[in-house]
């Protein structure tokens, strides 16, 4: 395990698979900041700050309930020593459904404002794990390990906790597929709107329309970021594949193309990710 970082993750089964990509608890153990790049999936999802300083694109995050916007660029996470941070990641779209509307910005829920789900009930279920000073200690190898060991305990604890929660909270009865969710589920093998609308049996304008009540985007931006999502994990796994073949391979229309949307959405280039 990194001494600096401990993540633990899970990505739910069943019926929550289809609002969850992701549930995780995050802590930065060590002396050291944690950098991480988020890179942009369309999804948006719940923060839980439970302790230390988290920045996001150099903003500092309060404490408390963060609710993320979509996502539509990378963004630098920054964990400062002893930083502690837990949360759900939405499929894309799902917020919305859940939620019942976007947040344009990172933003910290109040108190007063937290109905329908008692966000801030799980918050304080969650800091109650938070009973140990990352930071703290000698920097021998055997207080590290023991320190690195209870991270990752409270870690899974809290992972528990958050899946729980999510089982009791974000399950419903009725988990037929929205027309959002059957447009998704196709919009990779569609190359126009038109091709899609022919498909999902929806004209062109209810289209655009579902994308930007529930994604806050149009399809044809949506289609761009998971491209580079895929574009970013095929790399990452062939690693030795020339560039020019991965624009190829992937449907860019060149290699400056593909470096082009890299820079707009990853915020990086594609030679970062290769060795």
């Amino acid at each position: 395990m990194n001494s600096a970082f401990d993540l633990q993750l899970s990505h739910p089964a069943g019926q929550l698979a289809n609002v969850v990509q992701g549930i995780w608890s995050a802590s930065a153990c060590a002396s050291e900041a944690v950098e991480k790049t988020l890179f942009a999936d369309a999804g948006s999802g719940i923060a839980f700050i439970l302790a230390g300083d988290v920045l996001v694109d150099g903003e500092p995050l309060p404490q408390g309930v963060i609710m993320l916007p979509i996502n539509k660029q990378a963004d630098r996470l920054v964990m400062k020593p002893g930083s502690i941070l837990a949360g759900f990641r939405f499929h894309p779209a799902m917020g919305y459904k859940i939620l019942g509307r976007h947040y344009e910005e990172l933003t910290l829920l109040s108190r007063n404002d937290d109905d329908p789900y008692q966000l801030y009930e799980l918050f304080d279920c969650l800091q109650q794990e938070v009973n140990f000073d990352p930071g703290s200690g000698s920097d021998s190898v055997s207080d590290n390990a023991s320190q690195n060991d209870s991270a990752m305990i409270q870690n899974r604890q809290r992972l528990k906790q958050l899946y729980q929660w999510a089982e009791h909270t974000l399950i419903t009865e009725n988990e037929t597929p929205d027309s959002i969710q059957q447009v998704l589920a196709i919009i990779d093998d569609a190359e126009a709107l038109a091709e899609l609308s022919d498909k999902i049996g929806l004209s062109q304008r209810q289209i655009e329309r579902l994308f930007k009540t529930r994604l806050g985007m149009t399809a044809k931006n949506y289609q761009r970021i998971i491209r580079i999502r895929k574009a970013i994990n095929f790399i990452q796994e062939n690693k030795q594949m020339p560039l020019v073949d991965v624009a190829a391979e992937l449907g860019f229309s060149d290699q400056a193309h593909m470096t082009r949307e890299f820079k707009t959405i990853a915020r990086i280039t594609p030679g970062k990710l290769a060795p």
